[in-house]
This record gives C-alpha cells, structure tokens and sequence, in this order.
C-alpha cells in the first residue's frame, strides 16, 4: 500500500524531531566526555564568553519580564488567598514561580544562544575552521562543544535563579508601591508555602533545559552542509525542534517533581 503526500510529510514532521533528539544526546554526551577539557585555557576562555552571553547580557530583560510577571502573580495570590486559601495559594506559587520561571528562562535561551550557536558552528564549519581543528590535533568536542553545553547551562542556571528572585521579591515590592499590598502578608504566605528545596528547583531545571538546547544548537551547527545558504536553515531547525525540547523537557521535569 503506497502512503500518501499527507500521511509522508505528517510523518516526517513527526520522526525529525526524535532524531534531532537522538543526534543531541550523542553531542550531549560527548561533550560531557570532555569535561575535564574545560581546564585548558583556551577552552575556558570560550566557556566564560558562552557563560556571559547567555547570563548575563539578557538580565536586564528577564529581570524586568520578572517584575512584570511577579506583579501579576502578586494581585492573583491576593485574590486566592481571600478566596480559596492555602491550597490554592500553594499551587498558585509553583505555577508561576517555580515552573513559569524555567520555561521563559529556556525559550529566551533558545531564542539567543541556541540560534547564535548553531549560527556560529555552522559558520565555523562553512569556513573550513572545525576541519582545521581535526587536522591540528584539537578534538572538536573539546573546544567547540563542551565549553557551550556547561556555559549554556551555567547560565540559564543564574537566569533562573534571577527570574524566581525577580519574580517573588521584585513583584511583591512593585505591588506593594502599585497597589498597597502589604509586605508582612505576602512574605508570611511565601514562608509558609515555600521550602528550601523549591528555591533549588527553578535553577536545577534551568541547568538541565540549558544544557539540552546547547545539544540541539550543536548538533544542528556541526550538521549543516558547508554552504552560507544552508546556515538560516539550521538556525530555524535549532528554533522550532528546540522549542519542541523545551516544553517536554519542562513537562517531564515538573511531572517527576510533582
């Protein structure tokens, strides 16, 4: 029986993103083989760049998407604890805090990092420099790989933590000025609902979706065909399939914990 166009192209769309998966846990892996390079000089020097674009450069929006997110969360916490109490309250704070703050943290990583790293590979792989590594001696996963995958990670890691601190204590003060919500309230709910684990949490998971987006950029970089035309080609694949890892990612993550 011969498929048609429809069910062929539903298929494809389907099995690409499986084995985009499959081709970044093979570079994730090897990366993690080459952590002990990250000692070299040189490959350290790429680390810190890699840890600086990705968490630092981006703060000043995510702190104010933070403000603007923990001022919302703020009002809706009021709201539910008038109304429902302390159950609701619970939940109300791991939906916004401790999984929204990963997921924004991941899709912006994904939007700047993934994009300009698979750009970069790509470029380094259209201008002859990855072979050039090959010839020098220099392992690739070693100075190109490794170094991305644990900056990528570190710094999704501090965006993280900058987006819950944001969030909760950036919040809270710009409602506080905004709406005359009381301090001694809020903190009191966010002591008794919150333990040292869950501010562990947002980092943890921010770490992991990082470092899986680095994979995929990667992977999506070191596979592109030698040609200019080819690199918007991969930039987009890295987007749409790591947008795809991000929110199973999160997903599975926030089943497991839950």
């Amino acid at each position: 029986m011969r498929e048609t166009p429809q069910f062929t192209g539903l298929a494809n769309s389907v099995q690409q993103p499986l084995k985009t998966t499959g081709g970044g846990l093979i570079v994730f892996y090897s990366g993690l083989v080459c952590f002990l390079n990250l000692r070299k000089r040189a490959v350290r020097e790429v680390l810190g760049k890699q840890i600086y674009f990705t968490g630092v450069e981006p703060l000043v929006e995510v702190l104010t998407i933070s403000l603007l997110v923990g001022y919302l969360f703020v009002l809706l916490l009021k709201e539910v604890d008038l109304v429902a109490g302390g159950s609701s309250t619970r939940l109300l704070i791991q939906t916004v805090v401790m999984e929204l703050s990963p997921l924004v943290c991941g899709m912006i990583v994904l939007s700047r990092s993934g994009a300009a790293i698979t750009s970069e590979i790509a470029s380094m792989k259209q201008h002859g420099e990855i072979r050039s590594l090959y010839l020098m001696g220099i392992d690739p996963e070693s100075y190109v790989v490794a170094p991305r995958l644990f900056g990528v990670a570190i710094g999704t890691m501090l965006l993280s933590f900058f987006f819950t601190i944001g969030c909760s204590i950036g919040g809270l003060t710009l409602a506080v000025l905004l709406s005359k919500t009381s301090f001694e309230r809020f903190f009191d709910v966010m002591a008794g609902n919150v333990n040292a684990i869950d501010l562990l949490y947002p980092p943890l998971k921010g770490a992991i979706t990082g470092m899986g987006v680095a994979a995929i950029a990667c992977y999506h970089g070191l596979r592109a065909p030698p040609a200019a035309t080819e690199i918007p080609k991969a930039v987009i694949a890295t987007i749409t399939q790591g947008t795809f890892f991000v929110l199973i990612a999160n997903t599975l993550m926030m089943a497991v914990y839950h």
